[in-house]
């Protein structure tokens, strides 16, 4: 019997090759299009979960809000370790990570090297996180002062062949004993080290001052303890170890929480200042499930309505079957069949093209390691398989049930498939299609509108045509000279170094400020005198820093929002103190300028020189350059490098690129839905192609004798497309108010946002009424230009 519905099936896909072929490929591109999505989606959720203890690894972080700014960090002091370790035996263990933020120089004999993934970390790293050594104890490899433990790739960039073991490599100033060689961090991780320095090397972690935040902290929680309970902990914790009048402070509106975050929720659901790595985004996950969802579904429905279409085909074809006996269940399994084996022939092809695009897809996703896990993936088979019958069964389930209810008679005479039902599920299904097509238009419309407004905002600094260097550290007391030699070049409008530059990073500070009880946090950009110059900050009251004032190692900038949140009637010449052992002079107040992303509004701020109190070292070299001649430029800046540093290559970046790093969610959403906004419409316009060719057939006779009685080719076309037209408006009806709805939702995301307008609703609508006349006019004028007397032959 099995065999029979295999030859009926493969008799009918060869008989209607047109209509198979639709099928196929658009089940096909639709298979494909969810199965990269399953990809990107399964490799976005298996984050960390490589870890043995990861259901029992938490990272500790700050939520707090001081006078109206609000702080959400990874910061924690290098004293909250060895606190909860003395005071909770609940926590199994714990560490701390002081990373050095955008790399550090490291050498070895002769060779330099910029490392931009390295940390000073606790010797029980090991202990909770599971990273395999390939050489070395992890018992007792960071147990000691000056050791560190290399990536096996870092291994292999530095000795070659050698055993790294026990040489010596000098990591920024520090001479460090290699004591063990751990395998590549999994690309699936929210961190990826290639060098650990034992976090006894620098005194950094006896510092015992509550704001001193400097730390990631991360606790592995005993078996059996649950995160509520320990979180419900927490508040306490606080009151005790860092305030002595915290109610009378809360009372203010204010407050200060340590909270926990399961390692597994880091990756998507994790945006603080001080992510190790810039995170994925749970939202953009499920907005691309129901993508792949949408793109199936409307696949489905080409097979649906072209098999409801035919129908009448088939029905002298069931009352054959129901005459010699065939039941309503053995036609319904072998309609079914036909729709599996459609589906397993669209699999097939579906693979291939998987595989040809997979390349180009794990780019446009940031993903390197993308593949298909045919047996990597124990469940990946079945689903595959699973997920296949299913198409099968969705598809073809209308058609069998229908198909195999028609009584023997009805069948044979035909009148069984007669009427409207069949064609109102059909324009129906054409309806919801459309609809779906329409609001997958819309949304990326408005997800290119904001990102193009996030890049194009004025964001009060300029951004453009500006080098950042990043690697000075390697000048070390050859800086100056290095920038002076810079100046000398007619195209090179000005030069500044600095600790941090907005859309790089910035660093938080606690101060006291003078005339207010309570203390306040500030975001703190380090710089020297030419940093406002080049980035063209303007000021709005007072100056920036100069030469000219030797008092000026102990002024403070502000901006606008700082200058607001401290409520001074003239913030000129007041004073703050960071961790009251210091008072910085107010010199001047900035117009606020954008240092983050749009997301968020402007926080409160503060620019200090880099050679004051705190001393902090010069990250980054900003070079302000004129736009017509760049290439030239990049040449004699390099040039100049090579003189002053040629052990370490010249490495740069230009600012608006690191700033539009700051969207990379969105830049990335905006290029899938654009793809996958795409390959809906092109499956929806398959099936509309095959609908239309279908209804030029049975109209074939209709059409000739109107051109007998002497209707025009455009009129016949119109005739023809009226139908198509009204249900595609009706989408656009359907489709609009949800993707207001939608989107408006996501904006509201964005604390600096476009506006939805009609203007966006009637392009999209518009886009898809043409496309889809577009579709449905091939087959139109093709059978309204056919001569008229073959058509009154048609049988």
């Amino acid at each position: 019997m099995f065999r029979n519905y295999l030859k009926v099936a493969i008799r009918n896909i060869k008989k209607n090759k047109i209509y198979s072929a639709i099928n196929i490929v658009g089940l096909a591109i639709g298979m494909a299009s969810a199965l990269m999505i399953t990809l990107y989606v399964i490799h976005e959720k298996s984050f960390d979960e490589f870890h043995e203890n990861s259901d029992n690894i938490y990272r500790v972080v700050v939520k707090a809000s001081i006078g109206d700014t609000k702080i959400g960090q990874t910061y924690t002091p290098a004293i909250l370790t060895p606190t909860l370790l003395d005071n909770y035996p609940e926590v199994e263990k714990s560490i701390r990570f002081a990373n050095y933020n955008k790399g550090c120089i490291v050498k070895y004999d002769e060779q330099t090297f910029n490392e931009q993934k390295v940390a000073l970390v606790d010797s029980e790293i090991f202990d909770i996180f599971t990273l395999p050594f390939i050489k070395g104890n992890p018992k007792t490899a960071l147990k000691e002062p000056n050791t560190a433990v290399i990536s096996e790739t870092t291994a292999k960039k530095y000795f070659g062949n050698e055993n790294p073991i026990n040489k010596i490599i000098r990591v920024d100033e520090y001479d460090c004993k290699i004591t063990g060689i751990m395998r590549d961090i999994p690309i699936n991780s929210h961190f990826h080290f290639s060098i650990l320095v034992s976090l006894y090397t620098n005194n950094r972690y006896k510092n015992t001052h509550w704001f001193a935040n400097n730390f990631h902290t991360y606790i592995l929680l005993k078996e059996g303890v649950s995160q509520a309970s320990f979180d419900a902990k927490l508040p306490e914790f606080v009151r005790t170890y860092l305030f002595q009048n915290y109610e009378e402070w809360e009372s203010k509106g204010n407050f200060w929480e340590y909270y926990l975050q399961p390692i597994k929720d880091i990756h998507l659901n994790s945006d603080l200042n001080g992510e190790f790595e810039a995170n994925g985004n749970s939202n953009y996950v499920s907005m691309f499930t129901i993508i792949g969802i949408f793109i199936i579904l409307i696949a489905s429905i080409n097979y649906m309505n072209l098999s409801t279409a035919r129908l009448s085909g088939r029905a002298r074809e069931v009352g054959i079957r129901k005459v010699v006996g065939s039941s309503k269940f053995l036609l319904m399994r072998q309609f079914l069949t036909e729709s599996v084996l459609l589906s397993f022939l669209s699999l097939i092809l579906a693979l291939f093209i998987l595989h040809l695009t997979l390349p180009m897809f794990s780019n446009l996703v940031g993903v390197a390691e993308l593949s298909i896990p045919y047996f990597d993936y124990h469940l990946f088979l079945p689903f595959l398989i699973g997920f296949t019958l299913l198409i099968g069964v969705l598809s073809g389930s209308y058609p069998a049930i229908y198909l195999s209810s028609i009584g023997s008679i009805s069948a044979l005479s035909g009148k069984g498939i007669k009427g409207s039902k069949n064609k109102w599920l059909r324009n129906g299904l054409v309806l919801l299609q459309f609809t779906i097509s329409i609001f997958l238009l819309f949304g990326t419309l408005i997800v290119d509108n904001q990102l193009d407004y996030l890049q194009s905002k004025n964001i009060g600094l300029d951004k453009e045509q500006v080098v950042v260097i990043k690697t000075p550290l390697s000048l070390e007391q050859r800086s100056e000279p290095f920038k002076d030699a810079l100046r000398e070049n007619s195209s090179v409008f000005s030069v500044a170094g600095a600790h941090n530059f907005p859309g790089i990073g910035f660093n938080n500070i606690g101060f006291k400020a003078e005339g207010l009880e309570d203390g306040i946090t500030l975001n703190l950009f380090l710089s020297d005198y030419d940093f406002m110059k080049t980035i063209k900050l303007e000021i709005e009251s007072g100056r920036f820093f100069s030469k000219d004032f030797q008092t000026d190692t102990s002024g403070i900038i502000l901006n606008e929002a700082a200058a607001e949140l401290l409520g001074w009637e003239d913030p000129l010449s007041m004073h703050l103190s960071p961790h009251n052992d210091h008072q910085y002079s107010v010199i001047g107040v900035v117009k606020d300028f954008h240092y983050e992303s749009l997301h968020q509004t402007v926080r409160p701020a503060a620019i200090l020189l880099r050679t004051g109190y705190f001393e902090w070292s010069e990250r980054y070299i900003a070079v302000r350059i004129e736009t017509g001649n760049i290439s030239s430029t990049l040449e004699y800046i390099n040039n100049e490098w090579d003189k002053f540093s040629s052990d370490v290559p010249f490495e740069y970046s230009f600012l608006n690129d690191e700033f539009d790093k700051l969207y990379h969610n969105e830049l990335r959403t905006s290029q899938l839905s654009s793809v996958f906004s795409f390959l809906a419409i092109f499956v929806a316009c398959l099936g509309l192609l095959g609908l239309a060719s279908y209804t030029a057939e049975l109209k074939t006779k209709e059409i000739g004798i109107r051109k007998i009685h002497g209707a025009s080719v455009g009129s016949l076309i119109l005739m023809m497309e009226r139908e198509f037209t009204l249900w595609v408006i009706i989408a656009n009806i359907i489709a609009w108010p949800v993707g207001y709805y939608v989107m408006n939702k996501w904006l509201e995301s964005f604390a600096y946002r476009i506006d939805l307008s009609l203007l966006e609703f009637i392009i999209s609508g518009g886009l898809a009424l043409t496309i889809a006349l577009l579709t449905v006019s091939f087959q139109s004028f093709k059978a309204a230009s056919a001569n008229p007397i073959d058509s009154l032959r048609n049988e």
